[in-house]
């Protein structure tokens, strides 16, 4: 952090710089350890971050999101809150209950399968049950589906 500094404050940026470039030479022109050459890779770029900015997230789902919020913030609140003994309004089992319920009501069937379920994407073989295995085996097993697991309760 101070390197950032010391590069953008005028009285010492041009010294900084050069002692910063000075680093980025040496370590091309001798080998470093993979540590000490992201070390400095890692001091370089602080000083004088890409030209391209941050990148850009990726634009998600409202759907996606909400169950995002569900799995990591309300569960997350309930890990936390348990675990410092403070007690809020609801309990912890009350807490997972309600995001189980909600997850439950969500349009399962619309959802398209990941990819890596399929064998090929994971390099499965026939003896495994992988792509080359007979077409039977999979007609046999009906695809797996959350609301029909809910209703079975």
């Amino acid at each position: 952090a101070a390197g950032g500094f010391l590069v953008r404050s005028v009285p010492t940026k041009e010294r900084a710089t050069k002692l910063v470039e000075a680093m980025m030479k040496l370590k091309k022109a001798k080998p470093l350890n993979a540590r000490d050459a992201a070390l400095v890779d890692s001091a370089y770029y602080r000083c004088f971050p890409p030209e391209g900015g941050p990148a850009r997230k990726k634009p998600r789902s409202t759907l996606y999101r909400y169950v995002d919020y569900l799995l990591v913030r309300k569960l997350a609140d309930v890990s936390s809150s348990s675990s410092s003994g403070s007690s809020s309004g609801t309990t912890g089992p009350d807490v997972v209950d309600a995001v189980v319920k909600a997850l439950r009501k969500l349009p399962w069937d619309h959802v398209p399968p990941p990819a890596a379920a399929s064998g090929e994407a994971t390099g499965a073989t026939a003896a495994d049950g992988g792509p080359a295995a007979s077409d039977d085996a999979a007609a046999a097993t009906p695809p797996a589906n959350a609301t029909d697991a809910a209703s079975e309760e």
